[in-house]
């Protein structure tokens, strides 16, 4: 009887019950699909998606530092949707650093997943581009970022001189953190090498070229660690045609590999280069505008070399010079200021041809340690075999600088003796060996820097050098 009582109070009229049923039904079920339905709509309306791309813009254009512009915005899915006719434009100048076809992105377990197609970068902004994204972006903490990985199968660079350099399977992964951001960059260069077969196919390599930067947020240790890993690639010199004075001066078919580390502060900057090799040099590219010519085909092999604003600390390296030509007044140069001796009953001449020219230099303060042998079709042109007998630094610059004097010609071709070695260097490769070998104090270095700062020599459009004084620019 009790039992039934209790069961009579929670029974509602059948009309009660129909309308609960309806509500329930209208709330859990017609309300979340009409929801669902409105969203999927609205994505394809164009308001929105226009309102989407300029979101997007804004977002990027806060995060990189560029100003970034969006055609069109597509969503596919709940956290998946693609930006197409992306371009970037510096914040100032306008001028293009690149652009965009598509980036399809997706979100998953806090991670984005971004693909790129057809992106396209141009040369001359590189060095401009990167200043800004290390400034704007790497330089400040990403405490609110998540983790992403950028991936394309190609990229191509625009060069100043209307070429292609094409890099492929370019992977980059950037990880947040509030002590330091990393960023990894894996790639390929579009490069036939020793591992492409006798028809150009590129074989696989055993491993990318990577780069990785990591900067640093501490107050105490604010700095960025970059190191470029190539493995057995051979990364072409002219991608860093732009972004650094050298790069564009080693000739077109240059390659280089090896691990290179650099550091950057503030205030100082240090590169240690471990292993690496210069290949395909084309000598007379590098000295075409100065007075100590020199031409051929070859390579430098460093052991290790050390670089910092205050010059080179420390330098081991050989290397060959294959079918090239030598200036007679930088032929006697050397024998006049580092001791390469002729061979007895050289003749005279105003350009000196060899089929084979080897080297090895091992550059401590303040000295010198040097071998070099010159073979021509007759046998040795040329040697030096002491290099346990160290020579000043200063010797370098004098010789380079005595190849610049107007009588240097005449006085390789007569024989005199009395070229002026304390005449200063006038040419930007005896100013380029006064500012980075560890000189001690020449005579003349201090009319070079008055000399320098009134009317400051060019190469190629680039500043050839700077006061030995001052700190040297990043490399």
């Amino acid at each position: 009887m009790a039992e039934r009582q209790r069961r009579s109070k929670w029974q509602v009229h059948e009309s009660t019950a129909r309308a609960l049923c309806q509500l329930t039904f209208v709330l859990c079920g017609l309300l979340p699909l009409g929801l669902c339905l409105y969203w999927s709509a609205q994505q394809f309306l164009p308001t929105y998606q226009r309102h989407q791309a300029k979101l997007w813009e804004q977002f990027l254009t806060s995060q990189l530092g560029v100003s970034v512009k969006v055609a069109a915005y597509e969503s596919r899915a709940p956290e998946r949707f693609a930006l197409h006719e992306i371009r970037l434009n510096h914040p100032e100048t306008g001028a293009s650093i690149g652009r965009v076809r598509m980036a399809e992105v997706q979100r998953s377990d806090g991670k984005w997943a971004i693909r790129l197609t057809q992106p396209v970068l141009e040369e001359r902004e590189l060095a401009t581009a990167w200043r800004i994204a290390h400034d704007w972006f790497l330089c400040r903490p990403q405490t609110g970022s998540q983790a992403a990985r950028l991936g394309m199968s190609e990229l191509t660079i625009h060069t100043v001189q209307g070429k292609q350099r094409i890099l492929r399977e370019v992977t980059t992964t950037l990880l947040p953190a509030a002590e330091a951001t990393l960023l990894n960059i894996q790639f390929r260069p579009s490069v036939p090498d020793a591992s492409s077969d006798s028809n150009g196919t590129d074989r696989e390599y055993a491993k990318p070229v990577q780069w990785i930067v990591k900067r640093h947020h501490r107050a105490e240790g604010l700095k960025t660690e970059m190191q470029l890993r190539t493995g057995s690639v051979a990364v072409p010199c002219g991608l860093l045609a732009d972004l650094t004075p050298w790069g564009g001066r080693l000739g077109t078919s240059a390659t280089f590999t090896g691990t290179l580390d650099l550091e950057l502060r503030s205030d100082s900057w240090r590169a240690m280069l471990t292993d690496g090799r210069l290949s395909n040099i084309e000598f007379g590219a590098l000295t075409a505008d100065s007075e100590a010519t020199l031409s051929g085909i070859g390579e430098v092999f460093f052991e290790q070399l050390v670089l910092s604003q205050q010059g080179i600390e420390l330098a081991r390296a050989s290397g060959e010079i294959r079918d090239g030509k030598m200036a007679a007044s930088l032929f006697h140069a050397l024998g006049k200021y580092l001791g390469v001796a002729p061979v007895q009953g050289t003749n005279r001449v105003s350009v000196y041809g060899f089929d084979q020219l080897m080297f090895a230099a091992d550059v401590r303060q303040p000295s010198l340690h040097w071998k070099c042998q010159m073979f021509d079709a007759h046998g040795l042109l040329a040697s030096r075999e002491q290099g346990d007998i160290p020579l000043p630094l200063e010797n370098v610059v004098a010789a380079l600088a005595s190849c610049s004097t107007p009588s240097a010609s005449i006085a390789a071709n007569t024989g005199s003796e009395n070229t002026d070695a304390g005449k200063l260097p006038t040419t930007w490769l005896s100013k380029l060996a006064l500012v980075w070998l560890p000189l001690g104090d020449p005579q003349w270095q201090a009319e070079t820097e008055r000399e320098a700062r009134q009317t400051p020599q060019t190469t190629s459009g680039r500043l050839a050098r700077a006061p030995a004084a001052a700190p040297r620019t990043t490399p």
